[in-house]
């Protein structure tokens, strides 16, 4: 991908590149005329914005997925789980997994060198390639992480509800924090972030690896 080309970035955390970060809102309402108030579930805004994409670029382009970034000073993901942990004396689990699940963990030193490589080469063009860490985190092992670090003389225990509950939690959530015209939800988890939080996301990270290797070529 030359200068100069198309790259759509979701939901991007990026401190150490702050210049490539871009906002994948700014492509729903600029190409797609959504309104970027929460109404329309962030996957099939990301699906909507490729097809975009792969029909209209008339530039090379390469399809960046980072998966749950975090990072040092991150203000994003990490915060809202340590909020929860802050007021919780449990780690609460919804469905089938009982907190096995896979929690698809993106490092965003990974999502900043793949973009710097992919923008030096036109052998990703377009592609669309996953960041994920390589290592497989459990969203259980990534609550007691956070416990570790935040909270080290808190002991947690765990509790594992219905899924239907955890629908109805979130769809309570959702409801008044759209009511309210809030920018951030009322409480966690939201609607979508019980799905988030309850599925096996379990991607591959073999391209992310192949395309991180260029740097050392």
């Amino acid at each position: 991908m030359q200068a100069g080309a198309v790259a759509v970035l979701f939901n991007l955390y990026t401190p150490v590149y702050p210049r490539i970060s871009t906002s994948v809102l700014l492509v729903f309402v600029k190409y797609l005329n959504v309104p970027p108030n929460g109404e329309v579930l962030p996957p099939l805004l990301k699906i909507a914005s490729e097809k975009w994409l792969k029909e209209n670029a008339s530039k090379p382009y390469v399809i960046i997925r980072p998966c749950a970034v975090y990072g040092e000073d991150d203000k994003t993901l990490e915060k809202r789980f340590v909020e929860f942990l802050a007021i919780s004396p449990f780690i609460v689990h919804f469905g089938k997994w009982h907190g096995k699940n896979r929690w698809p963990l993106a490092n965003v030193k990974n999502v900043a060198k793949t973009i710097v490589n992919v923008s030096e080469t036109d052998k990703y063009d377009g592609e669309a390639i996953t960041i994920i860490d390589p290592e497989k985190t459990t969203i259980d092992e990534y609550y007691r992480k956070l416990a570790c670090k935040y909270f080290p003389n808190r002991k947690y225990g765990t509790i594992t509800l219905p899924f239907w509950i955890g629908k109805l939690i979130g769809a309570f959530s959702t409801l008044l924090s759209n009511a309210f015209g809030l920018k951030h939800p009322l409480f966690d988890p939201t609607f979508y972030a019980v799905h988030h939080v309850s599925s096996n996301l379990d991607f591959s990270s073999k391209k992310m690896e192949e395309v991180l290797s260029l740097t050392n070529q």
